[in-house]
């Protein structure tokens, strides 16, 4: 297994240079549980400054989301990790919509949800919120970018 790290930065100067990555949720995302976990796949290419691909599209996103129900949306600010190939990329980012506003607006939801657990989460969140499969978002990294290498199953 190999570590690998490199800077992004966080000083206005770096803020020109952070990574973006345009996405689509590959499942609907709601409040039903309590934790939300935000996947989704990489719409298109990430360059880095010299050209060359640093995440194909193609790529798993995955971080963790929570219900704000003040603005009825879900936010994600944290860690968000990268799968490309035999790679983790890690790094802090932010969820924004296609506006470049923080958060994915929730809608309600089509039939089929269990009115148990809309309730339920009525109860803890204040609102239920669902953002549907496929919906288009950005996640937007800086700082401290770390890249890991993935053990391969054939090589035990």
């Amino acid at each position: 297994m190999t570590m690998f790290s490199v800077y992004a930065g966080t000083s206005r100067e770096d803020q020109q240079r952070q990574l973006t990555l345009c996405c689509r949720l590959d499942h609907a995302v709601s409040n039903l549980e309590p934790g939300i976990l935000v996947t989704g796949i990489v719409a298109e290419d990430v360059l880095g400054e010299d050209g060359r691909i640093l995440i194909p599209a193609g790529s798993k996103v995955v971080g963790h989301g929570f219900c704000d129900a003040e603005r009825a949306r879900f936010l994600g600010r944290g860690r968000w990790t990268c799968f490309v190939g035999d790679h983790q990329i890690s790094a802090l980012g932010i969820l924004m919509d296609t506006e470049q506003k923080e958060g994915l607006t929730g809608t309600e939801p089509a039939s089929g949800v269990d009115p148990l657990k809309v309730k339920q989460a009525i109860y803890r969140d204040g609102i239920f919120l669902c953002v549907p499969a496929g919906t288009e978002f950005f996640i937007r990294l800086q700082g401290d970018v770390s890249i890991q290498e993935l053990g391969s199953i054939y090589n035990h």
